[in-house]
């Protein structure tokens, strides 16, 4: 069973996982239009429960995935930053969007290019990336910039919450 497109939350995954059969493998997926299936996280009906945020996976194939803060230098270890996918087969570019190409893709001298997504992760100590939310949905709070991903993952820990959606709203 495929799990892809938003993202997933533990206890959608263990409700699904209590209706398969023991043989079935869960892979939650994680991909965009620009570059296809990116990074994928296998969960085995028969693995222990699962706690905690659930992770978009290691990367797949020949991809790499690195972590890059806004002037696109490498973020620290654990530290969150935007993905950015490096391989040799990504999308050419955006329709008649020169700019929009020039500012997501990279062609790199190995024959790889690299696609700068607009999400935002961090690694785990397993390697696996977690997805956090994205550049372009940031807020400000008070001076401080809050990504509505971080806040959603916070309320899904939570058991006693069922559904939530966090988004940025002036006040006066």
């Amino acid at each position: 069973l495929t799990v892809a497109g938003e993202p997933a939350q533990v206890r959608d995954i263990e409700a699904a996982r209590a209706g398969l059969p023991a043989a079935c493998t869960l892979y939650n997926r994680y991909g965009s239009s620009e570059t296809s299936l990116i990074a994928e996280f296998r969960i085995g009906c028969g693995d222990a429960p699962l706690a905690g945020p659930l992770p978009a996976g290691h990367p797949v194939g020949e991809t790499r995935i690195a972590l890059v803060d806004e002037d696109g230098r490498p973020v620290p270890d654990g530290e969150p930053g935007t993905v950015t996918i490096t391989r040799r087969q990504l999308a050419i570019g955006y329709w008649n969007d020169p700019a929009a190409t020039a500012a997501a893709f990279t062609d790199n001298p190995d024959g790889t290019r690299t696609y700068r997504s607009s999400d935002i992760g961090r690694f785990d100590p397993a390697g696996r990336l977690h997805l956090l939310g994205r550049r372009d949905h940031s807020v400000k709070v008070r001076g401080f910039m809050v990504e509505p991903g971080e806040v959603d993952a916070a309320l899904f820990a939570l058991p006693e919450v069922r559904e939530a959606l966090v988004v940025g709203r002036p006040r006066p």
